[in-house]
């Protein structure tokens, strides 16, 4: 399956829609495991999307929740970090924090679109949001010494595009596209009902 696969066979307005589907049956995962393969699934569906995987920021991610969970000490203790105690509520909650964190991350980034067009002027204006969100997330600061005049400089870069509403192409879904989002909701539907 190529990476251009996902744009050429589902619409941006069904990707968003299936987004939204798939952000409330992973929030509402409590268990670990099954936590832990969703955000593998959103992550290869991502991949799929044509964005890059970024696994070192995923995981410093991962690690600043954790830790910063672990100081609030909470449930059995299961091993001392010196005069720190690690317990086990506290890192099991920590570690369902960051794969959420993660998770949604992942989510926002492949299922929301820069073609996404909904009817009316209040649908354009939400079409036209989501399209300066998707173009800010790809620029990147061009100096770390003065992080103001940069991200200055990327907004007024995606506020002059050409293309201010967003919308490049149609693309209509495909009954491959279909077939491909509704087994990700039904997978994810099942997780939750199985397994919360």
């Amino acid at each position: 399956m190529k990476k251009e696969w996902i744009q050429k066979n589902i619409s941006p307005n069904l990707l968003l829609l299936s987004g939204v589907l798939l952000i409330i049956t992973f929030i509402f995962q409590k268990n670990l495991m099954v936590k832990a393969v969703q955000v593998f699934l959103f992550m290869f569906f991502t991949f799929l999307a044509g964005n890059k995987i970024k696994l070192l920021n995923s995981f410093l991610i991962l690690t600043f929740i954790v830790f910063f969970n672990l100081l609030t000490p909470a449930g059995r203790v299961l091993f001392y970090f010196g005069i720190f105690p690690v317990t086990e509520l506290a890192l099991s909650n920590g570690i369902i924090k960051g794969l959420t964190f993660i998770g949604l991350f992942y989510i926002s980034k492949s299922f929301i679109g820069r073609n996404i067009n909904f009817p009316g002027t209040f649908g354009r204006l939400i079409s036209r949001t989501f399209y300066y969100l998707n173009e800010l997330t790809k620029e990147k600061l061009s100096s770390m010494k003065e992080p103001i005049k940069s991200l200055d400089e990327i907004m007024l870069k995606v506020y002059y595009s050409p293309n201010k509403t967003g919308i490049t192409d149609f693309v209509t879904t495909s009954p491959q596209g279909i077939t491909f989002i509704s087994a990700l909701i039904i997978i994810n539907t099942v997780f939750l009902l199985l397994y919360r």
